[in-house]
């Protein structure tokens, strides 16, 4: 705490007590953390002043991201299936369903008869389970009943003539294996079964299975906002003409654009600006609100430093890379966004 008198408007107050001291509560400013040492040239080392960067860079706080726009992105949950896939036992084949148990001893010489008890609807689900003796028609991709473990195709069996639609019975001149013709439930993708860990980068294949069980959005980190702008007086934005022999066409802000596009990063680029410290910082202060990095192509000019440093803490130092110079970032704002200050030249930055 520190203190400081109250005076009045016009010089001294006249009220003695109107000048006892009240206290005043002092924010203090945050700072970045040290940073690593430099060399014996004074140089910070490259690789040091990288990871320091990224360091004070954090990831972004994951939410529930759509199918449609997580291609690309890192989960940030492991995923189970809460389904089985196939979501029922289907038939192979259009053909009578049966106990594979029931056919054991089965053949040309001592064929078994199975009355017939019904059939399945194609695209119903059996409502009734199969009894032990028993057989159902099954057309080809609909689901068997409960009990029945194979499938014997029309062709191989001859029927018992009957009066209605359906035979009164089956007789089956061979053994039937268990599974046969049949696709079982939860073949592909079993109720409870992983399907992609945390830290997985979804692809658009991924995408397609996640939808298959029944996902429509998951937890992952979201693509990072990025903006891009280049401080320059004779600079010009592509396409726009060049009105001075001095000036040159902006490259290099399309070129980060572009990098950092390549990353997946949603990219904001808002152009060349004066180096003026009023306006420094009055654009950095507008592009807080949709910025999680701000990259800056511009000389780390005293009046950049200026304008970032009354944002918020700043770094200077002169690292061990071309060219020459003091490298800048900050972290400003009441986010405490980053702010990477590259140099000037496509080759540089």
């Amino acid at each position: 705490m520190t203190y400081r008198k109250r005076m009045a408007i016009f010089g001294r107050s006249k009220h003695p007590a109107a000048d006892v001291a009240e206290p005043v509560e002092i924010v203090q400013r945050p700072s970045l953390p040290d940073p690593p040492d430099a060399d014996e040239a004074g140089l910070r080392p490259v690789a040091q002043h990288r990871d320091y960067l990224l360091s004070l860079a954090p990831s972004l706080r994951p939410f529930g991201v759509g199918l449609l726009d997580v291609s690309g992105l890192t989960l940030c949950e492991s995923l189970r299936s809460d389904l089985d896939l196939p979501v029922y036992t289907a038939a192979l084949t259009d053909g009578w369903a049966v106990r594979a148990s029931n056919l054991v001893g089965a053949s040309a010489e001592h064929p078994i008869a199975l009355p017939v008890v019904g059939s399945v609807d194609p695209g119903s689900l059996p409502v009734t389970a199969l009894s032990p003796g028993t057989t159902v028609w099954v057309p080809f991709g609909s689901a068997v009943p409960d009990g029945a473990d194979a499938v014997v195709p029309a062709a191989e069996v001859n029927e018992i003539p009957g009066i209605g639609e359906l035979p009164d019975g089956i007789r089956f001149t061979a053994e039937v294996a268990y599974h046969q013709n049949l696709y079982p439930r939860g073949d592909r993708i079993g109720d409870g079964d992983p399907l992609l860990p945390d830290g997985t980068v979804v692809n658009p294949r991924m995408v397609s299975m996640l939808a298959e069980v029944g996902h429509d959005k998951v937890l992952a980190r979201p693509r990072p906002r990025v903006v891009v702008a280049t401080i320059g007086v004779e600079l010009v934005d592509p396409g726009l003409p060049l009105t001075r022999i001095t000036q040159l066409y902006d490259s290099t802000t399309v070129m980060v654009a572009a990098a950092a596009h390549q990353e997946l990063a949603q990219v904001f680029p808002i152009g060349i600006w004066p180096e003026d410290i009023s306006v420094l910082r009055s654009i950095l202060a507008e592009q807080l609100v949709r910025a999680d990095l701000v990259l800056l192509v511009a000389k780390s000019s005293p009046q950049l430093i200026e304008a970032m440093s009354s944002l918020g803490p700043i770094d200077v130092a002169d690292v061990a890379m071309w060219p020459n110079g003091p490298r800048l970032f900050g972290k400003i704002g009441t986010e405490s966004t980053p702010v990477l200050v590259l140099p000037e030249g496509a080759i540089q930055a």
